[in-house]
Parts: structure tokens; C-alpha cells; sequence
């Protein structure tokens, strides 16, 4: 036991000698180790003071720059409403002759408009007379073109009149005689003649009378007919086209 705590004692001596020659031996180190954080401490400091008054200096700057902008802009604004209320006073003064203007124009305008209505009308009425001129003129020039012919046709109706007279007075006995057939070939030849000129013969017995197309000379008394008919035929009636150029000469029915 004496042996092994000779030993025990031994190894602390040693471990204390170690501590202690370590200490001696880092002892600079340590010393070199807190200049060097000293001195970066201090340069640090020295970089924070100097952004300090940097931001105090740019923070003097801004503030005098934005103190220069604020008098610019107000300077800018005051001009501005000065030239604002210059337009505005000059407006207000155009005000009253710009509305006598307008009034004056909307007034021409009134008067135009009627003016233009009443053309307008003007026009539309000479158009329309225009149209009616136009088509009386169609309508006088397609009638004297169609019924060009009918003093011509009406000067033969006299022939064809004595033609008819002349058949009717032949005695039936001498009916088969060639001058009668002469005569009566004469007459459709004439008819023939006057249908391809559109003249056309009425007036025939039984007929209703129509004011129209007869001339009624007389009445006679009839069992067979009816009442207003056409009982007698004096001479024939002829129209040419739809145009009655003579009347059907007539007895009427009483």
C-alpha cells in the first residue's frame, strides 16, 4: 500500500507540473489571441461610427433634397393652379358669348330644318305631280297608238250598215242568186277586216239592254222577251277594242 500511494502521489505531481508547464507554454498565445479580438473589436467600432455618420450625413442630404423637391413641387403646383384659374376665368368669361353663339346657331338650325321640310314637300309634290303628268302622258300616247284607227273604222260602219240594209231586203226566193252571195261574202270580208283591228260588232234581239252599248229609240210590247230586253235592232252597235265607238240601235222591251 505504501508503494501505491507513493505512485498515486507521483502521478498528481506530474499532472499538476504538466498544468503549470502548459499554462507557461500557451501563455503567449492567449495573450497574442486576445490583442488580435481587440483590435478587431476596435476596428469594428471604428466601421460603425463611420456608418453612422454616413447615415447622419445622407440622411442631411436626403433631407435637404426632399425639402428642395417639396418647395419645387410646390412652386410647380402653385403655378399650376394659377394657370388653372386663368383658363377657368377666360372660360367663364367666353361663357355668355358662346352661349349667345349657341343660341344663334340652334335658332339657324331651327330655321334651316323648316326650310329643308318645306322643300322637301315642295319636292315631293312636284314629284308626284311629275308621276302623274308622266303616266297621263303614257296612258294618252298607248290610247291614240291603239285607237289610231277609229275615224277610219267608223267611217266604214256606214258600208257595212248599207251592206247589212242590202242582204236584209232580199225577197228569200231570190236568195240563191250569185249577186246576193256576192253581197254577203262583201260583208264578211268587212267584218273579217274589221276584227283583225280589233273592231268588234254587237246588238242582237234578247240582249240585255245596257245604257252603255244601246241607244234605245223606242218600246215594244213582247211575250217571248223579258222586260228591258232588246226586242228590235235598228243598227248595229261596233266597239273597237274595249272603246264603243257607236251605239246599238235599239227597241227596248216594255
Amino acid at each position: 500500500f505504501h508503494f501505491a500511494f507513493t505512485m498515486l502521489g507521483g502521478i498528481r505531481v506530474g499532472m499538476a507540473a504538466g498544468r503549470v508547464a502548459s499554462r507557461r507554454s500557451f501563455g503567449p498565445i492567449s495573450a497574442l489571441r486576445n490583442t488580435s479580438s481587440r483590435a478587431f473589436e476596435n476596428k469594428n467600432a471604428q466601421r460603425m461610427r463611420s456608418m453612422r455618420v454616413q447615415n447622419v450625413f445622407g440622411a442631411r442630404l436626403f433631407s435637404t433634397d426632399e425639402k428642395k423637391n417639396s418647395e419645387e413641387n410646390a412652386k410647380e403646383t402653385s403655378e399650376k393652379e394659377e394657370t388653372v384659374e386663368q383658363v377657368v376665368g377666360e372660360e367663364q368669361a367666353q361663357e355668355p358669348a358662346e352661349a349667345d353663339e349657341l343660341a344663334k346657331a340652334l335658332k339657324r338650325i331651327e330655321e334651316l330644318e323648316a326650310e329643308i321640310k318645306t322643300q322637301k314637300q315642295d319636292t315631293l309634290r312636284a314629284y308626284a305631280e311629275a308621276e302623274n303628268v308622266r303616266e297621263r302622258s303614257r296612258r294618252d300616247v298607248e290610247s291614240a297608238r291603239t285607237y289610231a284607227n277609229q275615224k277610219f273604222a267608223k267611217s266604214l260602219l256606214d258600208v257595212a250598215d248599207n251592206l247589212s240594209r242590202a242582204i236584209e231586203a232580199v225577197a228569200d226566193e231570190q236568195r240563191d242568186h250569185p249577186l246576193y252571195e256576192g253581197v254577203m261574202m262583201t260583208e264578211g270580208e268587212l267584218l273579217k277586216v274589221f276584227g283583225s283591228h280589233g273592231i268588234t260588232q254587237f246588238g242582237e234581239v234578247g240582249e240585255a239592254f245596257d245604257p252603255n252599248m244601246h241607244e234605245a229609240l223606242f218600246t215594244l210590247p213582247s211575250e217571248e222577251l223579258e222586260k228591258n230586253a232588246v226586242g228590235q235592232v235598228i243598227k248595229k252597235g261596233y266597239k273597237l277594242k274595249d272603246r264603243v265607238i257607236r251605239p246599238a240601235q235599239v227597241g227596248t222591251v216594255a
